[in-house]
Parts: C-alpha cells; sequence; structure tokens
C-alpha cells in the first residue's frame, strides 16, 4: 500500500494565490526558448514560509533584449533590487544571488487562457523575532527602538 499521507489535496492546474511571499533562491539558468524567442536569466525562488512553503516561482529576466526595450527595463530593475537587498551589489554572477532571501510580490498573467504565477516586485523580508537565536547578538539601530515619548518616564 503506497502511503499518501506527506500530500495535501491542492485544485490541479492552479497556480499559487497572488500575494506576497518570503522566499529563498535555488537556483538560476539561462535559457533559450524552444519556439524561437529571445534568450533570458530565470531566477528559481523557493517559498520560504507559510501555506504555500516549499512551492517554486519563477521570473524570467531578459536582460540579453534590446537596452531600450521594456522587457529589459523591467529585468534591470528587479536586478538591482536583488543587488541591493541581498548586499551583492558588486556581484558579477547571477549565481552569486543562489541561497539569498527575499520578498516577492506574485501577481498572475493569463496567456492562451492559462494562468502564471509573475514575480512583479522584490522586497526586502524584515528579521522576524523567531530569527533570532539565544545567545546571539545583533546591532540595534535607533530605528528599531520605539519611541515612547512621556510614556517611558518613571513613576517617580
Amino acid at each position: 500500500m503506497i502511503d499518501l499521507s506527506g500530500f495535501k489535496y491542492e485544485e490541479p492546474g492552479l497556480p499559487i494565490p497572488e500575494g506576497e511571499y518570503n522566499c529563498i533562491i535555488r537556483k538560476v539558468t539561462e535559457e533559450i526558448p524552444k519556439n524561437g524567442g529571445e534568450e533570458f536569466a530565470k531566477i528559481h525562488y523557493q517559498i520560504i514560509d507559510g501555506e504555500q512553503k516549499g512551492k517554486f516561482i519563477s521570473d524570467n529576466l531578459y536582460l540579453f533584449s534590446d537596452k531600450d526595450s521594456t522587457k529589459f527595463n523591467i529585468a534591470y530593475d528587479k536586478l538591482n533590487w536583488l543587488r541591493k537587498y541581498s548586499g551583492l551589489v558588486d556581484a558579477a554572477t547571477l549565481e552569486q544571488f543562489i541561497g539569498v532571501k527575499v520578498g516577492v510580490v506574485v501577481r498572475h498573467n493569463e496567456y492562451n487562457g492559462n494562468l502564471y504565477p509573475n514575480v512583479k516586485r522584490i522586497f526586502e523580508i524584515k528579521p522576524q523575532i523567531s530569527d533570532f537565536t539565544v545567545g546571539e547578538t545583533k546591532p540595534f539601530i535607533d530605528d528599531d527602538i520605539p519611541d515612547m515619548g512621556s510614556a517611558a518616564r518613571l513613576p517617580f
């Protein structure tokens, strides 16, 4: 008997829901479409928390397109956001981003009657309290400490 207890039911054919996801970059590839078309770089993000944890989202970056095209400009902007949020502003290859954690905003695009998830924006993952381990020290900046105003005064 084959145990299916580790496989939850998901509606077939539907992409992950639109929304914001915390992800890690697992793989980058360079691809040329089989039907002709333009060469592009593909970033494979894996969702690291929430209901969709473990699922993958890919994003095509048309970095090899005409530099005046909209496709190129969108790809270049996404690359700059990746550089900023990873701290790898001088990265020489896309492979350097493997293992980087970022947030992504996913929206659906329709193509030939099918819905496909599309990365619309990249943002910084804010550390959660659970991200800190016992004994670990991380520097605080003034923005991390709330301004309590007069409530911070001692009652005597």
